[in-house]
């Protein structure tokens, strides 16, 4: 049965809940809300990154079903913040579409 790492579940849903602060609770005055909102936002990646990393340090049995059988499973995967899972299609991946004029 899985049980995500306390810890860093914690700190991405704290993030997360940061980053909704900045994006649609900020000052309109505020001088600094841009910066907030950045800072918010490579936190809730960082903090993501390390949830990830938490859940692939379990055992696999203490792992969600399916973690490690991804297509795209593996040390270099890049996950979905959102998520925390490789099975999107990858924005590095999508095929290069032209506008004709």
């Amino acid at each position: 049965m899985y049980f995500p790492p306390h810890t860093e579940h914690d700190d991405v849903i704290k993030a997360a809940l940061r980053v909704i602060q900045a994006t649609h609770y900020y000052r309109e005055d505020d001088p600094n809300a841009g910066a907030e909102q950045e800072y918010a936002a490579e936190q809730l990646a960082l903090t993501a990154r390390a949830l990830v990393q938490a859940v692939d340090s379990k055992p696999e049995d203490e792992q969600p079903i399916g973690w490690r059988g991804t297509k795209d499973s593996g040390p270099d995967t890049k996950f979905c913040v959102l998520c925390l899972s490789g099975e999107h299609q990858r924005v590095d991946n999508a095929p290069t579409t032209e506008v004709k004029r």
